[in-house]
């Protein structure tokens, strides 16, 4: 009876591990036939004993406990990106963001819990609003925003998306630090006026800023 007690604890176990690593620097290297997909999982006591389960196209890819980072490579083309509650734990829901991924680009993504709880300090490298549909929160940023403070290679050319989502390298040697600032200041008021985040977590954000 104990043998059985212990096979099964450890099957439990096993099935509800994650994928995810604890530090950025485990994940693979850069393909250049197929997209790399970076996913970052910010703290949180909510849903903080939740994986959160990464699908491409309906099929499970990886999953994310939180403060871990996950890579995936996509195949060139259109796809279901997909962060997901883990069904095993009883947390249902999803969040499906369409991507046109092109070969030996990267991509990053922020997961975060519904109602944007601590993506304010990735305000800066944010590409788009974030998306709900499901108990997890998608943000798409760019390198600097995913890294943080972090030291990142090549960190002069960060990512930006035109409208069609296709990722385009600026140079930002051009820009003086007071337009870095009010585009930051901007894309900081889009998110609030678009429910991300609350007034209180945008007055936080925006004194941090300015300071």
């Amino acid at each position: 009876m104990k043998n059985l007690i212990f096979v099964l604890t450890f099957l439990v176990f096993v099935s509800c591990s994650s994928t995810g690593q604890k530090s950025v620097n485990q994940l693979g290297p850069d393909s250049k036939s197929q997209a790399n997909v970076y996913i970052k999982r910010l703290g949180g006591y909510v849903l903080g004993g939740t994986r959160a389960m990464v699908k491409l196209n309906g099929q499970d890819v990886g999953s994310l406990y939180t403060n871990e980072f996950l890579k995936i490579y996509a195949n060139p083309g259109n796809s279901i990106f997909t962060i997901a509650g883990d069904k095993a734990s009883g947390v249902f829901g999803k969040t499906d963001l369409n991507i046109n991924f092109k070969a030996g680009t990267n991509y990053y993504f922020v997961v975060s819990v519904s109602g944007g709880k601590g993506l304010g300090i990735f305000l800066g490298g944010a590409l788009g609003q974030a998306a709900t549909g499901g108990p997890f929160q998608v943000l798409r940023v760019n390198k600097e925003g995913f890294y943080g403070n972090a030291t990142i290679p090549s960190a002069n050319k960060p990512i930006k998306s035109n409208d069609n989502g296709q990722s385009l390298n600026i140079e930002t040697n051009n820009k003086s630090k007071s337009e870095s600032l009010a585009d930051e200041i901007e894309k900081l008021n889009k998110l609030y006026k678009s429910g991300a985040i609350s007034k209180d977590e945008y007055n936080k954000a925006k004194t941090k800023l300015l300071k």
